[in-house]
C-alpha cells in the first residue's frame, strides 16, 4: 500500500510538471503569435506601420494612404507617391488631372491651346485699300491653318486664284454694306476654303478645283456671257443660301450647265439656281462623271436649254454618265427643255443619261416642260432612277401645276410621260399622272417596278 501511495505521489508530481510545461509552451506560443500579429500589423499587415494603410504596397508611399513599412498594400504600388493618387504608379505625381497631365501644363485645354497657332486660330482681318491689294497681301502672308477675312464695301474689281503653299486655309469674303459687288473670276485650289457671304459676284466665273466653296445667304453669282460655276478635282461646293442666276453660254459654247460638277461634290442646303440659259445640257445643273449633287433644300427653277433641235436635254438638271444626283428635299420647277428651237429635247425637270443615277427621297418636281418626252423626269434606257419619296406632278391629273410634254406648237403629247418617262424603242415606261410620296417607282437599266401607267 505504501508503495502504491508513493507511485501515486510520483505520478501527481509528473502530471503537475507536465501541466506546467504545457502552460509555459502555451505562453510562448501566445507570445509568438502576439509578436507575429504585431509584425503583421506593422511590417506586413494590411493596416500597418505609422500610416493608415502603410508600407510600400499598392495604396502606400508618402501619399494619402501612407506609411514606412512593407505591408501588403504598401510601397510603390498603383496609387502611391506624393499626389492625390501619386508616386511612380499608374496614377502618379503628374497624373491625369495634375502637373503636366492632359488637362494641365501644356495640355489640351491650356497653355498654347486655342490661341494664335492652335486648332481655332484667331481670324485675321486682311489689310488693303482695295480687293486687289487684299489678294496680294494674302499671296504674301497666308499660312497653313490660317483664318482670314476680306471685307468688301461698294464695288470692286479684280480676279484671283486662291492658291497658296499652305493647307487648311480659310478665307471669308464678306460684304459690309447693303450693296457689295465684285466683278472677278475666281479659282479655289486644294487646301483652301472660301466662304462667301452677302456679296454679289457680278459677271464672275468660278472654278472650284480641289478646294472648297461655301455660299451663304445674301450672296449672288451672276455672269454673262460664258460665266459658269465648275466643281472638279474632288472640290466641294456647299450652298446654304444665296442665288446663282443669269449664267449664259456664249455663241458656239455647247459646254453644259450653269453649275457643272464632275469629280467633285455640290451640296445644296438652300438658295436658288435660276434663270440660267445654256446651249448644251443641263440648264441649271450638269452632273458629269464622278460628280455628286446632293439636294437637301432650295430651288432649281426657270432654267432653259436653248438648242432643242440638237437633242440636248435636262432643263433643270442633267445627270450624265457615272454622275449621281440625290434629292431629299427642295423644288425643281418651271424649267424647259428646250425653249423655242425645234421639237427635240427631253427631261424638262431632270434628264438621266445611261449609267447616270437619280435617287429621289423627297422634295417636289413640278411645272416643268419638255418638247419630246419626260416633262418631269426622263431616263435613258441604261439609266438608273429610284423614287422612294417626294412628288412628281403630271399633267394627266394636274393640269394646273403638272409637268407636261408639249411640242413647239403647244400641243400636249400624252403617253410620253408628263411626270416620268423611261426607256426607248420597244421598252418604255411612262407616268402621265402625278407620282406622290407613296408612289414608289424605279427604272434600273431596263428593269422597272412600281406604279407606272403602263
Amino acid at each position: 500500500m505504501k508503495c502504491l501511495a508513493n507511485k501515486s505521489i510520483t505520478l501527481l508530481v509528473l502530471t503537475t510538471l507536465l501541466m506546467t510545461s504545457l502552460l509555459t509552451l502555451s505562453g510562448c506560443k501566445d507570445a509568438f503569435h502576439s509578436r507575429e500579429e504585431s509584425v503583421s500589423s506593422s511590417d506586413n499587415n494590411n493596416n500597418p506601420g505609422n500610416g493608415t494603410n502603410t508600407g510600400s504596397g499598392s495604396n502606400a508611399g508618402n501619399g494619402t494612404n501612407t506609411g514606412n513599412d512593407n505591408g501588403t498594400n504598401a510601397g510603390d504600388g498603383s496609387n502611391p507617391g506624393n499626389g492625390t493618387n501619386a508616386g511612380g504608379g499608374s496614377n502618379p505625381g503628374n497624373g491625369t488631372n495634375t502637373g503636366g497631365g492632359s488637362n494641365t501644363g501644356n495640355g489640351n485645354n491650356n497653355g498654347g491651346g486655342n490661341t494664335g497657332s492652335g486648332s481655332n486660330p484667331i481670324p485675321v482681318n486682311v489689310p488693303g485699300d482695295s480687293f486687289a491689294d487684299k489678294l496680294a497681301w494674302l499671296r504674301a502672308h497666308a499660312e497653313t491653318g490660317g483664318d482670314y477675312t476680306i471685307e468688301i464695301s461698294g464695288t470692286e474689281t479684280g480676279s484671283g486664284e486662291f492658291a497658296y503653299n499652305g493647307n487648311n486655309i480659310t478665307i471669308r469674303l464678306k460684304g459690309s454694306g447693303s450693296f457689295s459687288t465684285i466683278t472677278a473670276n475666281f479659282t479655289i485650289q486644294s487646301g483652301v476654303t472660301l466662304v462667301v457671304e452677302n456679296v454679289t459676284l457680278l459677271k464672275s466665273s468660278i472654278r472650284v478645283s480641289g478646294g472648297n466653296l461655301i455660299m451663304n445667304s445674301g450672296s449672288t453669282n451672276t455672269s454673262t456671257p460664258s460665266g459658269k460655276i465648275t466643281v472638279s478635282s474632288k472640290g466641294t461646293f456647299t450652298m446654304n443660301g444665296g442665288i446663282i442666276s443669269g449664267n449664259q453660254s456664249a455663241a458656239g459654247d455647247l459646254s453644259p450647265g450653269g453649275v457643272s460638277v464632275s469629280n467633285g461634290t455640290f451640296t445644296m442646303n438652300g438658295g436658288t439656281i435660276s434663270g440660267n440659259r445654256i446651249l448644251g445640257m443641263g440648264g441649271g445643273v450638269y452632273v458629269g462623271a464622278n460628280g455628286n449633287f446632293i439636294m437637301n433644300d432650295g430651288t432649281i427653277s426657270d432654267n432653259i436649254i436653248a438648242l432643242g433641235n440638237l437633242g440636248y436635254s435636262g432643263g433643270g438638271v442633267y445627270v450624265g454618265t457615272n454622275g449621281t444626283f440625290t434629292m431629299t428635299g427642295g423644288t425643281i420647277s418651271g424649267n424647259t427643255s428646250p425653249s423655242t428651237f425645234g421639237n427635240g429635247g427631253s427631261g424638262g425637270g431632270v434628264h438621266v443619261a445611261a449609267n447616270g443615277i437619280f435617287t429621289m427621297e423627297g422634295g417636289l418636281i413640278s411645272g416643268n416642260i419638255a418638247r419630246a418626252r419626260g416633262g418631269g423626269v426622263d431616263i435613258s434606257s441604261g439609266g438608273y432612277f429610284i423614287k422612294t419619296g417626294g412628288t412628281i406632278t403630271g399633267y394627266g391629273s394636274d393640269q394646273g401645276n403638272g409637268n407636261v410634254v408639249k411640242n413647239i406648237s403647244g400641243t400636249v403629247q400624252n403617253y410620253m410621260g408628263h411626270a416620268v418617262y423611261a426607256g426607248s424603242d420597244n421598252t418604255i415606261k411612262y407616268k402621265d399622272t402625278t407620282a406622290g410620296p407613296s408612289s414608289n417607282i424605279s427604272w434600273t437599266n431596263g428593269t422597272s417596278s412600281g406604279g407606272w401607267d403602263n
